[in-house]
């Protein structure tokens, strides 16, 4: 579960304002999949929620114009 919610936060850390508007209610969908397994979350239910964030075209990794602008120091 650690896993999924670190894949959310990463997901909002790295999309603008106006990406994650349009992606409001996927990212409800994906907490409320979590709360709903709890400690029944597995890694299968992992790994789906990581492919649905993939196929939506969110990144998990610091790779975006956001994330440049917030990690460079130049």
């Amino acid at each position: 579960m650690i896993w999924a919610i670190g894949s959310i936060r990463d997901v909002l850390n790295y999309q603008t304002g106006e990406q994650l508007n349009d992606h409001i209610d996927f990212i409800a969908d994906l907490l409320g999949r979590i709360e709903t397994k709890k400690d029944t979350f597995n890694e299968e239910d992992y790994n789906k929620l990581y492919t649905d964030i993939l196929k939506k075209g969110l990144t998990t990794l610091p790779v975006t114009q956001k994330a440049i602008d917030k990690y460079d120091n130049d």
